[in-house]
């Protein structure tokens, strides 16, 4: 359940819209409620924090739930829609019977449709606070794929610099694969689908 203020009206409207367009993909909270008087929307459980799953996980299941978010990411993108704030804070999970980990990809409040850019929001921050958001969203260019993928590098970064199980093989991998997804020009930043692929490939191979 999420409570907002009377000055968070808009925003409000705004979740609730790219909730209904996602209709769960990438994992996204399912819609079941909306509430005015006072302002809540009603969704599905989705799961304890991604960095608690990190943090209790071994290094091939952290691995795979990597695999998965670049797969929720891609489900996001099949909608024809941003997120724009990709970041581990944003990133929950929930275990299936198996103990599989199923990955979501939670707070659509800066989602966009695709070749349109951002509004203000990002303009008026202080870019180094933002530093996962790439850097034509923070300009307020037209938003593309490769926006998010700037994102996801970051969080392949974090997990790296921070998980510290990994041998040196694996850190100077997704070293490698963070650059790669993160750099300034979006034109040259790998694409989700190759990044899926790499990851994919470091994954089986870790086995």
């Amino acid at each position: 359940m999420k409570v907002l203020c009377d000055s968070d009206l808009e925003f409000l409207f705004e979740e609730i819209q790219m909730l209904r367009k996602l209709n769960g993909a990438g994992g996204a909270p399912v819609l079941h409620s909306v509430c005015i008087d006072p302002f809540i929307i009603i969704q599905s459980y989705v799961g304890m924090p991604y960095e608690e799953y990190l943090s209790r996980s071994s290094p091939n299941e952290v691995l795979f739930s990597l695999v998965k978010l670049g797969e929720r990411l891609s489900e996001i993108h099949q909608k024809n829609l941003s997120h724009n704030d990709l970041k581990v804070d944003n990133v929950t999970v929930t275990l299936l019977p198996g103990g599989e980990a199923d990955l979501h990809i939670i707070d659509y409040g800066e989602c966009s449709v695709f070749g349109m850019p951002l509004d203000e929001v990002y303009s008026v921050m202080d870019s180094a606070r933002i530093y996962w958001v790439a850097p034509e969203v923070k300009r307020g260019d037209v938003i593309t794929r490769a926006s998010d993928v700037y994102s996801f590098g970051h969080i392949i970064h974090t997990i790296y610099a921070e998980f510290t199980s990994f041998n040196d093989s694996i850190k100077t991998r997704l070293r490698d694969l963070h650059l790669r997804a993160a750099k300034v020009d979006p034109e040259v930043r790998l694409s989700l689908d190759s990044l899926i692929g790499h990851l994919t490939e470091l994954a089986h191979q870790n086995q």
